[in-house]
């Protein structure tokens, strides 16, 4: 009932760790039933005997064919054996030894370091190794880890993420600060920024070019987030990684795709917002009024100022002229001709009534675009 095993000489044997029992002859109880002979060869009850290399030998001295399943006759006390060792298969018959974070059950000397081969169990059993990739190692072959959060030798179990090692009770959350590893989404997270974020904190960012989920590293452009995958220049389509890029028409260009332009006040390449007038580019604050050398330009964009003389007047400074042809003031481009301002539309030919834009013949004060209009002498 205790589990031992009464010899012929009439002494106990108690069983080994490994389900065994040692007989009077060096010879040992196998848990099938069998005996293991010196020479290493298994002899069963039956007199059917298993050759070192496999082979199974008859009672009858036949060879048997293959696939022959040798019959179990196993002892009770065998057969009522609740484990089975997971590294050597045998019943595991006095102390059983489990590890919480691998399935199964072994003898105290079969849990060993899966480096060295060095029983990594205590004699009652508790474990005395460190747990690495789902493997037990021993102290002298287990990985010397430095926690990335606290910054010490991590003792117990790491936790590898992020391309990093951490103590389970340092990764954590970056939002509610609380480990990651015993959250009930079972240790799933993402990275949001660069950082760690479980289950129940993080939050739902979509791509504005894809318009997918973006679960680790989301860039912010333009107001938006994307990809880093996704971001790319509108006109040669590479994603822009440099993070250098211009907007253009409402759309981010590479630094090599950007159209480049020049001051027309100071010569400098503009770099921003560029303002377009009288036909050139120009820095807002280069746009300047050609009396006072003050800005033209409201906001950087919306020109409030005249042209006088092809040059840029302030609101302050410009003339308020009475067009010669109209009589109405002239709050736009002033035209001088014969004199006088006019509108540019409203400087006409005296005969014909076109538009003069160029060179014009006069009489009296008054325009003529062309010898064929202009008045011939009586």
């Amino acid at each position: 009932p205790d589990g031992r095993l009464r010899r012929p000489d009439g002494t106990f044997a108690t069983p080994n760790a490994d389900g065994t029992f040692d007989l009077t002859d060096g010879t040992k109880l196998l848990p099938n039933g069998g005996i293991l002979l010196p020479t290493g060869a298994i002899r069963m009850p039956d007199n059917t005997v298993i050759l070192p290399d496999g082979t199974v030998k008859l009672p009858d001295g036949s060879l048997a064919p293959p696939g022959y399943e040798v019959p179990d006759y196993g002892l009770p006390c065998f057969r009522k054996a609740k484990f089975t060792c997971k590294k050597c298969g045998l019943p595991i018959i006095g102390t059983v030894l489990k590890a919480n974070l691998i399935e199964g059950a072994w003898h105290p000397e079969c849990f060993t370091c899966t480096k060295c081969g060095t029983p990594v169990a205590t004699e009652g059993g508790a474990l005395a190794c460190f747990m690495e990739d789902g493997e037990p190692r021993c102290d002298n072959c287990r990985t010397k880890r430095v926690c990335t959060a606290c910054e010490k030798q991590i003792e117990g179990q790491a936790i590898n993420a992020m391309d990093k090692s951490w103590c389970a009770s340092c990764f954590n959350c970056a939002k509610c600060q609380k480990p990651i590893a015993a959250g009930a989404a079972g240790g799933e997270f993402k990275i949001q920024d660069g950082q760690p974020i479980c289950e129940a904190c993080r939050e739902v960012v979509f791509c504005a070019a894809c318009g997918k989920e973006i679960e680790e590293h989301a860039l912010t452009a333009m107001d938006k987030n994307w990809h880093l995958e996704c971001f790319k220049c509108s006109k040669c389509d590479k994603a822009i990684d440099t993070g250098i890029f211009k907007i253009e028409g409402g759309r981010p260009v590479c630094e090599d795709c950007r159209q480049r332009l020049n001051c027309a006040g100071c010569g400098m390449e503009i770099d921003g917002q560029a303002l377009t007038a009288l036909g050139a580019h120009w820095h807002p604050n280069c746009f300047t009024c050609s009396k006072c050398g003050d800005p033209v330009a409201a906001n950087g964009e919306k020109l409030s100022c005249a042209i006088e003389g092809g040059r840029p007047v302030c609101a302050k400074c410009r003339k308020v002229h009475t067009c010669a042809s109209c009589g109405e003031k002239i709050k736009g481009q002033v035209m001088t001709a014969l004199g006088k301002k006019w509108h540019p539309d409203c400087f006409k030919c005296g005969k014909c009534d076109l538009k003069i834009t160029g060179a014009f013949f006069h009489k009296d004060g008054v325009p003529f675009c062309s010898q064929e209009c202009f008045p011939q002498a009586p």
